[in-house]
């Protein structure tokens, strides 16, 4: 599995305008570049047996490639310019003569390595900042190749028009060496360095400041060792890296990377100097065989540390990363408001065991080996607990047996499994799933996860109640209308039925008689459609209140005042303050119901002859109090359903809500009761 840290989110490399924006500009940047070049083109110079003889390495090659790499187009020319300025004058300081083929040889070489190294570096590392050990084979390859060109130069410019091809395939390797150990002594060093001033890294900060100047004065201490005491031309200098190897690498495996290649570079460079500043070094006669002993030795002591040390800053930032995860893992799993738990079984159960076996294997074996604080808040085993029967423990335990031998045919994976839990002296209901963990035939363990269903489970039972209602709503609703129609014909034929039957054989007398005793009948008859007449007003009336659609809703409810002092002896004090203007039609009728409806109910259960109404509107809602003094009632007990009370207090409940209101009710035994309920006129 491939495992990178990135150095930072966004995987974009810091730039050359970066530096500029730190320094203050790129004048002041183009000066830190040539004050640093400088001294390591002296050091190209310098790392030489002789000025004729190649180079160990060429250590400026590495942070023209990185300065070249991290800078756009338009600072080519620039950093191209600075690079020949300065190369021409470590040149003509240090190289006698200076002629022509000596100016080309100081310019060109170099800059071919450094551009086509950094050309392959942008074609080949397409996210060329992970802390990767992966990538330093990639970055190797691109420094070879652009030291071949940068060599083949160089031996063009030297050899001319020579056409031997031993010299030319000797030059090319002795060049190509010294550009390629150069590009990694000090090219590993800018990078890594210019990232730590752009990035900050937790993993790559420096642990120990102390052990990093006891590590810094071993590297440094064998070549001043080496310096005092390795004088002779027959004496080899061998003793010197195998001193400084252990701390090299314990470097690479304690500090960052730009800690560990600067203590290689800062062995390399001296030691090399040391190699080429006396004869026989390693008593060895031939120079060019002593040159590549030198650069084996430092190619060693620059690439080992720089791929150990990315390879243990990656191991040490994914091993970071890995924590982070876990520590995220387990937050969730422990601050999860769902119940998660593991459930290890130890050892792991064979599949081809029966179902009976596998049960009593469960039950000794199994044990909950960590879970939410959900789950131990609701009765599950703490995660230290190693319990031996753990069903009788874990709430989902019994269940989970129960329909043990149905999740053997399925692989041991459950779904909707249902229990319940006792939290905080409430019983809770969970719907849960649970999957097995099965590999080589064998079950090593469960994961489960529940949710909480109870809130949904108190909506549905709530629900099938409202639903209960609604039907026994509806079947109350019917049975009033069949009443009301029954009410209705048996009005209209006891009474305007019966009256027209008996004015129709008044008529047939009168045709039988002479019409001077047809007076009484005709009085009679008068009678008789008076009464027709006022049966029918009240059929009307009680179909129909007068008023209350065109005069409005106070009109009404004075009409229903009026009526109950005629008929019921009950005195209602009514208060209105109301803009009819701003009452619909529909709120007219239904304020108009429900409080006939409550008045009816003060006349049938209250046993008083006295109540109350008031009807108070303003923009934005209709606020009606119906209350009396009466007997009242427990509205605990009693509820919002009446069977003798016509649709019952729950029908006006429900008729007030579809309104978007609520009805309130506030009643004591004894001391009366007030009904409120309050209608918004927009909605309305």
């Amino acid at each position: 599995m491939h495992t990178s840290a990135p150095v930072y989110p966004s995987h974009e490399y810091p730039r050359w305008e970066n530096l500029e924006q730190r320094l203050g500009g790129p004048v002041r940047a183009l000066v830190l570049f040539a004050v640093l070049y400088l001294p390591l083109l002296w050091l190209d110079y310098a790392l030489r047996e002789t000025p004729a003889s190649a180079a160990v390495l060429r250590p400026s090659i590495g942070l023209l490639l990185v300065s070249v790499w991290l800078s756009g187009s338009s600072r080519w020319p620039a950093l191209l310019a600075v690079h020949t300025v300065t190369a021409l004058l470590a040149g003509y300081w240090l190289v006698e003569p200076f002629g022509p083929s000596a100016m080309c040889l100081a310019v060109l070489p170099g800059a071919v390595s450094a551009g086509v190294a950094a050309a392959a570096f942008r074609l080949l590392l397409r996210r060329p900042l992970e802390v990767h050990a992966g990538q330093v084979p990639i970055a190797l390859i691109g420094v070879i190749v652009g030291a071949l060109c940068g060599a083949a130069t160089a031996t063009g410019i030297a050899l001319g028009g020579q056409l031997d091809l031993a010299m030319w395939l000797r030059a090319l390797a002795d060049s190509s060496a010294e550009h390629a150990l150069g590009a990694l002594t000090t090219g590993p060093i800018a990078l890594t360095w210019l990232l730590h001033l752009r990035f900050r890294i937790p993993e790559l900060e420096l642990r120990s400041r102390r052990e990093l100047a006891w590590l810094a004065l071993w590297v440094i201490v064998p070549v001043l060792l080496g310096w005092l005491f390795l004088r002779g031309p027959s004496s080899s200098l061998l003793p010197v890296p195998l001193l400084a190897a252990p701390a090299l690498i314990l470097a690479s495996l304690r500090l960052p990377p730009r800690w560990a290649v600067l203590l290689a570079a800062l062995f390399v460079l001296p030691f090399s100097l040391l190699a080429v500043s006396r004869e026989a070094p390693y008593s060895v006669a031939d120079p060019a065989v002593r040159i590549g002993l030198q650069q084996m030795l430092a190619g060693i002591f620059v690439v080992v540390p720089f791929i150990l040390s990315v390879g243990i800053a990656q191991l040490r930032m994914t091993m970071s990363s890995l924590a982070r995860s876990e520590h995220r893992y387990r937050s969730f799993v422990q601050l999860s408001r769902e119940m998660v738990w593991r459930l290890e079984v130890e050892p792991p159960m064979p599949l081809d065991i029966p179902r009976q076996q596998q049960l009593r294997w469960l039950r000794a074996h199994a044990r909950v080996a960590e879970s939410s604080l959900a789950h131990g808040r609701h009765g599950g085993p703490d995660q230290d607990d190693s319990l031996r029967e753990w069903w009788s423990h874990a709430p989902w335990g019994a269940e989970f047996e129960r329909r043990l031998e149905t999740a053997a045919d399925g692989g041991f994976d459950i779904e909707e499994l249902k229990f319940t839990a006792l939290h905080q002296g409430r019983q809770h209901t969970y719907v849960a799933s649970m999957q097995a963990v099965v590999e080589v035939a064998h079950v090593w363990r469960f994961w489960g996860v529940a949710r909480d269903v109870t809130e949904l489970v108190d909506l549905n039972e709530r629900l099938l109640v409202n639903q209960e209602r609604l039907q026994a709503y509806a079947r109350r609703v019917s049975e009033a209308e069949e009443k009301a129609r029954r009410a209705t014909a048996i009005d209209l034929h006891d009474g305007i039925g019966q009256t027209l039957v008996g004015m129709q054989m008044m008529v047939d007398v009168a045709r039988q008689h002479p019409p001077a005793t047809m007076q009484p009948l005709l009085g009679e008859l008068a009678l008789r459609l008076r009464e027709v007449q006022e049966n029918t007003r009240r059929m009307i009336t009680d179909l129909s209140p007068p008023g209350l659609y065109d005069l409005g809703l106070v009109a009404g409810l004075e009409w229903l005042r009026l009526q109950h002092g005629e008929q019921d002896g009950l005195r209602v004090d009514l208060q209105c303050d109301v803009d009819e203007a701003i009452i619909p039609v529909a709120t007219r009728v239904l304020v108009f119901r429900i409080v006939r409806e409550l008045l009816r109910n003060v006349v049938r259960h209250a046993g008083v002859t006295q109540a109350r109404v008031e009807v108070h509107a303003d923009g934005r809602a209709l606020r009606v109090s119906v209350s009396d003094e009466g007997r009242g009632f427990d509205s605990r007990l009693r509820g919002f359903t009446d069977g003798s009370s016509g649709f019952g207090l729950w029908s006006i409940a429900e008729r007030v809500r579809e309104q978007g209101a609520r009805l309130e009710v506030r009643a004591e035994v004894g001391r009366g009761a007030r009904f409120e309920f309050e209608i918004p006129l927009q909605a309305a």
